[in-house]
């Protein structure tokens, strides 16, 4: 498990190994603090306290609408607040990257994969929802791409981190999902599927991510996989556990000024 801090009554966990470069500050939140959805009761109370501890405001942070899309998009201050003070950007997306400095990247999940990039060379980052649809379609990629088209980034220099997700062991799937993993992972379908004894199986999400990752040429020691499976550790949210989307967890990252 990352890091932990305790501050001013909040308590948020960090990535060690994307900190510790001096260059980024990470976050993921407990389940004792639900509540990220912009408009929601009580949400803008989390994200003032939250940025009381990173030295930033409400109004320097973005979060996407996250609907399960493919759709990633570089940002800068003249979009900050959007889905955190103010109405989400207009158009659904899964995915943030920047080169400003002191922009709180920040996604909500409850069992999806939270995909942390940072490329220490161009300084910087990537904040990315990657649920199963989002890894079947390579979200990861997609990002890593538009980081290299938006501000020169090579992937052998990318560190990239996961926050807490659903391990394979609790991720039961129908057979169906099979067919949208195929495009792109039909030869992996044997290790990402294991069969169940009631005819479903068990998904490994976290697997297809690292398998894009390194397809995209991230060094295997640059990718650092979370421990933590959301369903198993009360500590986190989980949509499988709890049966409710009321429930998320806030992960970011933010270049330092």
């Amino acid at each position: 498990m990352g890091k932990i801090r305790y501050d001013n009554c909040m308590k948020f966990y960090s990535i060690p190994q994307l900190d510790s470069t001096g260059l980024v500050k990470t976050v993921y939140t407990p389940r004792e603090y639900p509540h990220w959805m912009y408009g929601e009761e009580h949400a803008l109370d989390n994200y003032i306290a939250l940025g009381e501890l990173l030295g930033i405001t409400p109004e320097e942070m973005i979060r996407p609408s996250q609907t399960h899309t493919l759709v990633v998009r570089a940002v800068d201050k003249s979009v900050a607040g959007s889905g955190v003070v103010r109405l989400p950007l207009e158009g659904n997306c899964d995915g943030l990257i920047t080169n400003t400095p002191g922009l709180f990247l920040c996604t909500r999940e409850a069992d999806c994969i939270p995909v942390y990039m940072l490329d220490p060379v161009k300084k910087a980052i990537g904040m990315i929802h990657s649920g199963w649809r989002g890894t079947a379609g390579q979200i990861c990629k997609i990002a890593i791409e538009l980081m290299g088209k938006s501000y020169g980034t090579n992937p052998s220099n990318l560190l990239v981190a996961f926050g807490p997700n659903i391990c394979q062991n609790c991720y039961e799937v129908g057979p169906e999902l099979m067919d949208d993993f195929s495009l792109h992972f039909k030869e992996d379908l044997p290790d990402l599927f294991l069969p169940n004894e009631n005819g479903k199986y068990l998904l490994d999400v976290a697997k297809a991510v690292i398998l894009t990752l390194k397809r995209c040429g991230v060094p295997e020691e640059n990718i650092f996989p979370s421990d933590i499976c959301t369903f198993e550790n009360d500590t986190f949210s989980s949509y499988r556990r709890e049966h409710s989307y009321a429930s998320h967890m806030l992960t970011g990252i933010m270049l330092k000024k």
